[in-house]
C-alpha cells in the first residue's frame, strides 16, 4: 500500500503542476506554452517530486498548499516572465483544485461515513479513488477552460484581478469550511460542505466564462471599430484621388488650350507674345505637383495624393521609392498602412517651422521597407498617444499600422532622434506567381 500511495501521490502532484502551467499558458502566452511543451513536463516531474518528499505522502495540508504555490510562482515565472499575471491567474487555479478536492472528499466522507481528516490524511483505498476523480475533473477542466479561450487573444487585466479577487475570497470560504468539517462529523455539515463545494466550482467557472465572453465581445467591438475606420479612410483616400485625377484632367484640357493658343500666336508670328505666354506658363507649371512613379499603381495613388495634401498645406515632401507592381500586399492594406503613415508625419509636421517630410520605399533581399520621417521639435510619445479631443477617432491610425503590419508578419518601430521623427515599416514580401 505505501508504494501505491506513493506513486498515486507523485500523479496527483505531476497532474496538478502540469495542469497548472497549461491553465496559466492558456491567458499568458498560448504560443509560449505550445513552444515550451517539454520544459512544462520537466518542470512537473521536478515540483511532483519536491511536494511528495517534502509533504511526506499527505493529500492535504497547509504546508502543501504552502510549498505548492511557491514552487508554481517559480516555474510559471520562469516560463512566461509576467509575475503578476501569474500571480493572479494562480490564486483562480487554486480555487478550482481546492474546490474539486475538498468536494471529492466530502462525498466520500458522506458515502462512507469517514471523516473527512481521515480520508484525506490516512493511507485507504478511499483516498486512492479520492486523488484520481479529482484530478480527473482538474485535467477536464482546464482542457475546456483551454478550448473556449483558443479563439480568444486578449482579456483585460481589470477583469482578471476582480476574479482573483473573488477567487481568493472562494478560497479561504473553502479553507474555513473545511475546518469546520474536520471538527465535526456531523452528516448536515457534510452536506453542505458538498453542496458549498459544488457550488464555488461553478461560481468561478461561471465569472470566468462571464468575463471571457466580455472579453470576446470587446475585441470584436474593437475589430468592428478597426474595420469602420479603415473604410473611412479608404473613402477619404479614394476621395483625395478623383480630386487628384480632376487636377489631372484639367491639365490636360489646360495644355490642349495652351497648344491651340500658341499655334493662333505663331501663325501671326508674334514672338513676344509667345514668350510672355510661356514664361507665365512655366510659373504656373513649377508650382504644380508632379505625377511620382514608384512602380506599383496602388503605391503610385497614395503617395501623389499625399504629397498634394502635404504640399498644399506649406509642406516640403521628398519621395525616393522604387517597388515593383506584384507585391502580395492588398490595395485595401496598403492603401490603409501607408496612408496612416503619411498623415501622422503631415499631422506632425502643421506646426513646425521648417516643415518637412522624407519617404524612402523600397525592396531589399524579399522585404518591403517604408521609412518615413519628418521634422518634429514638440514632445515625443513613445506609444504615440494622439492629442487630439476625439482619441478613439485618433487613435486608430496608429492601431491600424501595427495591425496591418502584424498581418503580414512584419515589424513596426517608431523613434525619435535629435529632431526628426523616424517610422520604420518592414514586411516580407513573396512575388505573385
Amino acid at each position: 500500500m505505501n508504494i501505491l500511495m506513493w506513486g498515486v501521490d507523485y500523479l496527483a502532484s505531476f497532474v496538478e503542476t502540469y495542469m497548472c502551467c497549461i491553465f496559466l499558458g492558456t491567458f499568458l502566452d498560448r504560443e509560449k506554452l505550445e513552444e515550451s511543451k517539454y520544459p512544462v513536463i520537466w518542470c512537473s516531474i521536478v515540483g511532483a517530486f519536491l511536494v511528495i518528499v517534502l509533504n511526506s505522502i499527505e493529500l492535504f495540508s497547509y504546508f502543501t498548499t504552502v510549498l505548492f504555490l511557491a514552487l508554481m510562482i517559480v516555474f510559471n515565472f520562469v516560463l512566461y516572465r509576467k509575475k503578476l499575471m501569474v500571480c493572479i491567474l494562480l490564486a483562480i487555479y487554486m480555487v478550482i483544485l481546492s474546490a474539486i478536492d475538498f468536494g471529492i472528499a466530502s462525498c466520500a466522507a458522506y458515502v462512507t461515513g469517514v471523516n473527512v481528516d481521515g480520508i484525506m490524511n490516512q493511507q485507504s483505498i478511499i483516498r486512492i479513488y479520492c486523488i484520481l476523480i479529482s484530478k480527473a475533473i482538474l485535467s477536464i477542466i482546464t482542457v475546456f477552460t483551454n478550448n473556449i479561450t483558443r479563439k480568444n487573444k486578449f482579456i483585460s487585466r481589470k477583469y482578471m484581478v476582480i476574479l482573483a479577487i473573488c477567487a481568493i475570497f472562494i478560497m479561504l470560504s473553502n479553507f474555513i469550511l473545511l475546518e469546520i468539517s474536520e471538527a465535526s462529523n456531523s452528516q448536515s455539515i457534510n452536506i453542505f460542505s458538498i453542496v458549498y463545494f459544488v457550488a464555488s466550482l461553478l461560481i468561478i467557472i461561471l465569472i470566468f466564462y462571464l468575463i471571457t465572453a466580455i472579453a470576446v465581445s470587446y475585441e470584436k467591438n474593437q475589430t468592428m471599430t478597426l474595420i469602420q475606420m479603415k473604410n473611412d479612410m479608404l473613402q477619404k483616400s479614394l476621395d483625395e484621388t478623383e480630386k487628384t485625377f480632376s487636377m489631372w484632367r484639367q491639365s490636360v484640357h489646360d495644355y490642349k488650350n495652351n497648344i491651340i493658343a500658341l499655334s493662333s500666336l505663331a501663325k501671326k508670328k508674334d514672338i513676344q507674345a509667345i514668350e510672355e505666354y510661356l514664361s507665365s506658363e512655366r510659373e504656373k507649371l513649377n508650382a504644380k505637383t508632379f505625377y511620382i512613379k514608384t512602380g506599383n499603381s496602388v503605391i503610385d495613388v497614395i503617395v501623389n495624393t499625399k504629397q498634394n495634401i502635404a504640399l498644399n498645406r506649406g509642406i516640403n515632401f521628398i519621395v525616393n521609392a522604387g517597388v515593383s507592381e506584384d507585391l502580395q500586399i492588398s490595395a485595401l492594406d496598403m492603401s490603409s498602412m501607408l496612408g496612416n503613415l503619411i498623415d501622422n508625419a503631415i499631422e506632425a509636421s502643421i506646426n513646425e517651422q521648417n516643415p518637412e517630410i522624407n519617404l524612402n520605399i523600397k525592396e531589399k533581399k524579399n522585404f518591403l521597407i517604408i521609412e518615413i520621417s519628418n521634422n518634429f521639435t514638440g514632445e515625443f510619445d513613445q506609444n504615440c498617444n494622439t492629442t487630439k479631443k476625439d482619441k478613439a477617432l485618433h487613435g486608430i491610425g496608429m492601431k491600424s499600422i501595427r495591425s496591418t503590419v502584424q498581418k503580414y508578419s512584419g515589424e513596426f518601430s517608431i523613434d525619435k532622434k535629435y529632431n526628426k521623427v523616424c517610422a520604420v515599416v518592414i514586411i516580407p514580401i513573396n512575388k505573385r506567381q
